[in-house]
């Protein structure tokens, strides 16, 4: 299967996930995806980050060694569905300690920006808190941001920091 022909015929839940099927534990499979995902074609790129996020969280082995690149990307001008990929599914494998602070910093940005998507903001929070778990020096900066943002967030943005408040209240003081 050619992934690139396969997104550029359609942008389906079916196609997306007959790719991951396609893709399964291959890691030279995911990487040509991942080429995909980063080059200068927006609409591919976009295409590709369904199934990046798929694959991804399948398999966070085969996102590991992208996650730098994927980092440095949220910097520049992506589709949204691209940023989207990338902290979801970020957050939902264990980042290296010599990444953490990278990725944080990142984060914390996105989070902090109320002109980015609600998606891509929550999934932030996610990662900051799942990094401020394992360096609690972090906490207190991590509530902060999070409180800043609730008077204008949605829903769904202050459930979910609910629940990321009270994973962060089991941390010391």
């Amino acid at each position: 299967m050619n992934i690139k022909k396969s997104l550029l015929r359609e942008h389906s839940k079916i196609n997306t996930m007959r790719l991951v099927k396609f893709i399964g534990t291959s890691q030279p499979r995911f990487d040509a995806l991942m080429k995909i995902y980063f080059g200068p074609n927006q609409k591919l790129a976009q295409r590709a980050a369904w199934v990046v996020s798929h694959s991804g969280t399948q398999h966070p082995e085969l996102i590991k060694k992208h996650v730098k690149k994927m980092i440095r990307n949220l910097h520049n001008q992506v589709h949204d569905a691209v940023k989207r990929a990338a902290v979801r599914t970020i957050s939902e494998i264990e980042i290296a300690k010599t990444m953490q602070a990278r990725v944080y910093d990142t984060c914390i940005g996105l989070l902090a920006n109320k002109n980015e998507a609600v998606a891509i903001r929550v999934c932030a929070m996610i990662i900051c808190v799942n990094i401020t778990l394992s360096q609690p020096e972090l906490k207190r900066e991590t509530w902060l941001v999070i409180e800043e943002q609730m008077p204008y967030a949605s829903a769904g943005m202050r459930a979910r920091a609910k629940c990321e408040f009270k994973r962060l209240s089991k941390l010391p003081h």
